[in-house]
């Protein structure tokens, strides 16, 4: 949706949008709402392309859901304001080493007293080093942290951190097979509860990252995905679950005009053991 604008200079670009959308009905006049959406990012590139970096952030005010995994048109729907702000980097200091890092904030908050105690604040940071072991092939490790801090105490919203440490081989788009694969592992750790524990017991198992191309000829390509982590769950007596998912995708350009796509996906959520 950004369209960077690169005139400026080789190593230079920016992007800008907004989009409102605007909900009217014909009899629950009480559930009109209208959605700004605000999206900027800013890339800066060092000589030689050894060093990049991203800038973006977001506004969305919205009634759409936190999650997926519950969503409901019963009233009141929940409206909410969901502001983040990130950057993103990578510096290749050698010919063989290359230094990646991230970082993210996020606020999400709720207009209805209702919802108030899922109002969050979310930090995320990252860093990897990857060693160029051929042209196309590169090995690296990566940490990850990430943390949840709720506004407003409550017996099911605990705070969280999170911590991940993977190991990375990758592809470059060269190769006649591109993208990554990452196995390493996860741990999340809740804060105790202020009254009753309602489930929160921590979570830590083994995650998977897959995301691999596979390009058999110049109009047939292939693509695997798949991965295994700790996922926040929006039921009561769970706090987090684990999330297995792949998907297999045939992508063919039959003539200039005319393609298709073939998907075969599968789910599966592990809650462990919960309180009922």
């Amino acid at each position: 949706d950004i369209q960077r604008a690169r005139g400026l200079g080789e190593f230079f670009g920016f992007g800008i949008s907004y989009r409102a959308l605007d909900e009217n009905f014909v009899d629950l006049t009480t559930e009109d709402a209208t959605e700004h959406d605000v999206r900027g990012e800013v890339d800066f590139g060092g000589a030689g392309g050894r060093a990049q970096m991203t800038v973006a952030g977001r506004y969305f005010d919205t009634v759409d859901p936190a999650s997926s995994e519950f969503a409901s048109n019963f009233n009141p729907r929940a409206e909410r304001e969901d502001a983040r702000v990130g950057a993103e980097g990578s510096w290749e200091f050698s010919p063989l080493f290359t230094l990646e890092g991230e970082a993210e904030y996020r606020s999400n908050t709720y207009k209805q007293a209702i919802f108030q105690t899922e109002d969050s604040e979310n930090v995320k940071a990252g860093a990897g080093l990857f060693w160029k072991w051929t042209p196309i092939t590169s090995f690296g490790v990566r940490g990850n942290y990430r943390s949840i801090m709720y506004d407003n105490p409550a017996t099911i919203n605990l705070d969280s951190d999170t911590y991940t440490a993977t190991g990375v081989v990758r592809w470059a788009p060269t190769a006649l097979v591109s993208g990554e694969v990452g196995v390493g592992y996860q741990t999340r750790n809740f804060d105790t509860p202020l009254v009753v524990d309602f489930g929160s017991e921590d979570r830590d198992d083994v995650r998977v990252n897959v995301n691999l191309n596979y390009r058999y000829t110049d109009r047939t390509r292939f693509a695997l995905y798949a991965s295994r982590s700790v996922e926040d769950s929006s039921f009561r007596t769970i706090d987090a679950f684990v999330k297995s998912a792949v998907k297999l995708s045939w992508f063919q350009d039959w003539r200039r005009k005319i393609k298709s796509e073939v998907s075969f996906d599968y789910q599966n959520h592990e809650i462990g053991r919960a309180h009922v």
